[in-house]
């Protein structure tokens, strides 16, 4: 499953410009929730084969879990997740780039995690 994400994390991506507003830290669940968010977008947007896509999706669900957990809750109210993720999201999408090594650093985290195996197993096919 590692080498499938990490290989996710490294598609093709357009150039963009760059956008400081946000350090993207690998080690925050909720910024790993955006990367794993923007980066399975994309690997649907462009096309990517299953194995891909199922892989982006997979670390994608995985931080979103641990991203409600962290967020106590303060997201459901909308301006308040939009004040929080939007910048982290903004910083993304202005240079993707720059953000694989991230993102990777984000899918190895979640591969080093025990408990990672089990959850990815159902986004798994033969």
């Amino acid at each position: 499953m590692r080498n499938l994400i990490s290989a996710a994390i490294v598609i093709g991506l357009c150039g963009c410009a760059s956008a400081d507003a946000v350090t993207i830290d690998f080690n925050n669940d909720i910024h790993c929730s955006v990367l794993a968010f923007y980066f399975h977008g994309l690997a649907k947007h462009d096309g990517a084969p299953d194995k891909q896509v199922r892989a982006t999706k997979g670390l994608q669900d995985w931080y979103a879990v641990k991203m409600r957990a962290a967020e106590g809750g303060r997201y459901l109210d909308p301006a308040v997740m939009q004040s929080e993720i939007g910048p982290i999201l903004e910083s993304v999408k202005a240079d993707p780039i720059s953000m694989r090594d991230k993102a990777k650093a984000c899918a190895d985290r979640a591969v080093a995690d025990p408990s990672f195996n089990q959850f990815a197993r159902s986004y798994m096919r033969p």
